[in-house]
């Protein structure tokens, strides 16, 4: 299977397209444990399963990895999935002209998630996958 520019699909699971308000946070984890972590960076999701997630950010280059946790959330609140472990696996841009922006798509591997994480995005697939 191509994934829809001319490369093999390296995928094991499949992603579901998630309706638009779902939202990766990376977040920088504080030195105490009671202070919330920093946001570093945020972006909307583009599809996503219990074993990892893609989207999509403006930039002309990779963002620097300068965070350690992962968050899921709802635009509107309703939601939250924090702490998920993680690494990058994918950072490429998808369009690139003087004329239009400059767009990248990062894809995610979730590492060791914990059973109750891993039912939260289950349920989050079940309500919020959009129609393919």
């Amino acid at each position: 299977m191509k994934n829809g520019i001319n490369q093999p699909e390296r995928r094991r699971y499949h992603r579901h397209k998630i309706k638009a308000g779902a939202v990766a946070e990376f977040c920088r984890k504080r030195f105490f444990n009671f202070v919330k972590p920093q946001v570093v960076r945020s972006a909307a999701i583009v599809d996503i399963s219990t074993h990892g997630l893609s989207f999509e950010y403006e930039g002309k280059q990779m963002w620097s990895t300068d965070f350690n946790e992962l968050s899921i959330s709802l635009a509107d609140s309703s939601k939250r999935i924090a702490e998920i472990p993680f690494h990058i696996v994918s950072d490429r841009t998808v369009t690139s002209s003087e004329a239009t922006r400059a767009m990248r798509r990062c894809g995610v591997k979730f590492n060791g998630i914990a059973p109750e994480h891993r039912l939260q995005i289950e349920t989050m697939i079940n309500e919020r996958a959009a129609e393919e």
